[in-house]
């Protein structure tokens, strides 16, 4: 019997053929990308096109949206008495494209508009009160928040008493009590009809934008020169990229490669990106720049960049944010490395279902990063804690099964502040509060965890034979994309393959690369990373893989490729 080389535990989704048969037959689709498709439970030929061929004429009315409305009303009076109005924005990618798309929106409407965004050190994330009551001194009458505010109370009530309309945008879970304001436009509040709960910041404030346009009469279709900035914003924030999301974000990725906008433009050159921009680029070249800047230095370079109509101005940015995100980098890794020594000789992993760390060597803008990595690696719950003085910022990342923002509610006497969702949350404790802290986690995942949710998951969309990875197919699979979470490039299964030659490659021969054959088919394939396995492996062993098909182009040939995710051995 064949076992996971990497411990890891695979999961086939339960295949439709007739479902499958149905859509080749109503479609024409290659057979592959049909029961790829069928797996995924889109089995409806129609339902299959509009998510292969989404229109944006398919996007919901945004006035569904609770209070849009009202929040239309209270723009267009600010707009028509020319009152200041006040973009808050977060610093992450998702905040700066959406506070980005604010400014250009209403700019263009004749409105007199600025922004802020917090320093995420200095001030934390949110709208705070020294920031609403700067606002009432720069004379402003009108705030509308960015990916965040709705848990804003205290700055809220603060604005209500300084006499300052608010329109809030957001899409973090509000809570029970929502806070006061003109307006709050969020599709995660209980009492909204909107039929798309899972809209990033910036698609949100796309929504607002798209409302006002309408009310002013603005022509048709006028805000879809905003998708690029909704496009980068959805995909850097790790929402699902189904439904709305799916359509703003195949439609912005369309509109990148042809952007008028100049930040764009340079930061995209500036990190060596060739069209076509797809979501991978987005989350692993776009969006670690641009968040950079927050975790660093200061978003507003970021916001800059998006805004600039100068080109020497954004080449010089996209360059200075490109140098900071080397830094990170740097950073990411030496942090890395001091955890994992931490986790050897710190942490009991047969017995501890998550992991607290701590250290004053970290910086608190790279720990989240470090976080997800952890998590990767160890398959658990993970908070890290940037301790300075007496007080320590921290960032937690999860799995599923571990809603860490509810554990960390349920410690919410020990934490001077937190917030977050499901999967990923942050908070500022004092430091002797730590050790409490980490106890009470402790217990909460022993509970909630078991020892079988601890191990890496890898989901197959399907079983193939070799032969049926043809170019046509892979490229079939590929208008399923933009991938992302809630549409994840799919994940192909070989049975019986033969390892017919291997070598490493890459420095210090840290990936493996493989010729795998079945009868007569044979296909390359590389698993990074992979390198410390060759030894495990002889030639002529047969294995099964699981891995990610993909159209290899390398000296103008097209060839099809294996992504391998891990590899069976007896």
């Amino acid at each position: 019997m064949r076992h996971s080389i990497l411990g890891a535990s695979w999961q086939v989704l339960t295949p439709n053929p007739a479902g499958a048969a149905a859509l080749v037959e109503q479609l024409g689709l290659p057979p592959l990308l049909a029961h790829i498709l069928a797996t995924r439970d889109i089995v409806d030929p129609a339902a299959a096109d509009r998510f292969l061929n989404p229109g944006l004429d398919d996007l919901h009315d945004p006035l569904l949206m609770r209070d849009m409305p009202h929040a239309v009303a209270v723009l267009r009076r600010a707009l028509d008495s020319k009152h200041r109005i006040r973009i808050c924005g977060d610093y992450d990618a998702d905040g700066v494209t959406a506070t980005a798309l604010l400014m250009r929106a209403l700019g263009a409407l004749g409105a007199a508009v600025d922004y802020y965004i917090p320093h995420r050190i200095n001030e934390g994330y949110g709208l705070n009160i020294p920031a609403v009551e700067t606002a009432a001194r720069d004379g402003v009458k009108l705030l509308v928040t960015v990916d965040c505010g709705v848990s804003a109370t205290e700055p809220l009530r603060r604005a209500r008493e300084l006499g300052l309309e608010v329109i809030v945008t957001d899409h973090h879970d509000p809570p029970a009590e929502l806070p006061p304001a003109s307006a709050i436009l969020n599709p995660k509040r209980a009492d909204c009809p909107y039929p798309f709960k899972d809209l990033a910041g910036a698609g949100v404030a796309y929504k607002l934008v798209s409302a006002i346009s309408s009310e002013l009469g603005v022509r048709a279709g006028a805000e879809r020169a905003f998708l690029d900035l909704v496009a980068i914003g959805t995909i850097a924030d790790v929402v699902s990229l189904t439904g709305e999301n799916r359509l703003l974000a195949k439609h912005g990725l369309a509109a990148m490669d042809s952007t008028r906008k100049q930040g764009i433009s340079a930061l995209i050159r500036a990190a060596n990106i060739g069209p076509p921009v797809s979501s991978y680029h987005i989350a692993f070249g776009l969006a670690p720049r641009l968040n950079a800047a927050g975790r660093l230095d200061h978003a507003q370079a970021a916001v800059t960049l998006l805004l600039t109509t100068e080109m020497r101005e954004a080449q010089a940015i996209a360059q200075r944010i490109c140098t900071l995100n080397a830094q990170r980098q740097e950073q990411e890794l030496a942090i890395l490395r001091s955890a994992e020594a931490m986790v050897q000789a710190e942490v009991d992993l047969d017995h501890n279902h998550l992991i607290l760390l701590a250290s004053p060597e970290w910086h608190a803008g790279v720990i989240g990063i470090v976080a997800s990595r952890l998590v990767e690696r160890y398959h658990r719950p993970v908070v890290l804690a940037a301790v300075t003085d007496s007080m320590a910022k921290g960032s937690a990342r999860s799995v599923r099964g571990f809603h860490i923002c509810d554990a960390l509610a349920r410690c919410s006497s020990l934490l001077s502040d937190f917030g977050g969702h499901a999967l990923a949350a942050g908070f500022s404790i004092s430091a002797h509060n730590l050790d409490p802290l980490r106890a009470q986690l402790l217990d909460q995942a022993a509970t909630a965890l078991r020892r079988e949710d601890l191990v890496k998951r890898i989901q197959l969309d399907s079983w193939a034979d070799l032969p049926e990875l043809t170019l046509d197919a892979i490229t079939g699979i590929n208008a399923m994309a933009p991938f992302g979470a809630g549409n994840p490039r799919p994940v192909i299964g070989l049975r019986d393959v033969e390892v017919e030659g291997l070598s490493t490659c890459g420095a210090e021969g840290r990936h493996l690369r493989l010729n795998l054959r079945r009868g007569d088919a044979v296909i390359g394939a590389i698993m990074f990373g992979g390198g410390h396995l060759a030894a495990r492996l002889t030639p002529g062993a047969v294995v099964d893989v699981c891995g990610l098909p993909e159209i290899d182009e390398w000296n103008n040939k097209r060839s099809v490729r294996i992504k391998v995710q891990d590899l069976a051995v007896e």
